[in-house]
């Protein structure tokens, strides 16, 4: 059986139209597909961006309650002050360090795991976009060396 070009004509003509849907249809996948990759890729950012935000703020915390320990230790007025005066709290407010500000206070502990203890809360706020991180600092004022960390 001999199938000639010109008798396939007709039905190749029938389904020109087909073509276009069919072109039409792989456009909208790809579409799809890029958009739901964009998608993914702005968050991955977005996420990555907060996470290095609450990094700086973290350190930044840190860098605030550490610098607070070492003044108290070098000036033993104001730890023997800290000490003999329960209701005395030392604080500084809006330090500018770096990227953002830090408000330390100082003040002898009665919680139950540091009856004695100094208190040194370190409270960052990054100037860019007001994330905040803070950071507490225990220490025994007998025994300065003897610290403990808590993230809040």
């Amino acid at each position: 059986m001999h199938i000639s070009i010109i008798t396939l004509l007709p039905q190749f003509k029938k389904r020109r139209g087909s073509v276009l849907v069919f072109v039409l249809i792989i456009f909208l996948v790809v579409s799809i597909i890029t958009s739901t990759v964009i998608f993914i890729f702005n968050n991955n950012l977005k996420q990555a961006k907060h996470q290095q935000d609450r990094m700086e703020a973290y350190y930044l915390a840190y860098s605030g309650a550490e610098t607070a320990y070492a003044a108290l230790n070098e000036n033993k007025s104001k730890l023997d002050n800290l000490i003999a005066n329960p209701a005395f709290k030392e604080e500084t407010k809006n330090i500018s360090f770096g990227n953002g500000k830090i408000d330390v206070v100082a003040m002898k502990t009665d919680e139950e795991n540091f009856k004695g203890w100094i208190k040194i809360t370190s409270i960052a706020v990054l100037n860019k976009n007001g994330v905040s991180y803070t950071r507490v600092l225990y220490f025994d004022p007998s025994n300065p060396a003897d610290k403990v960390w808590v993230n809040s």
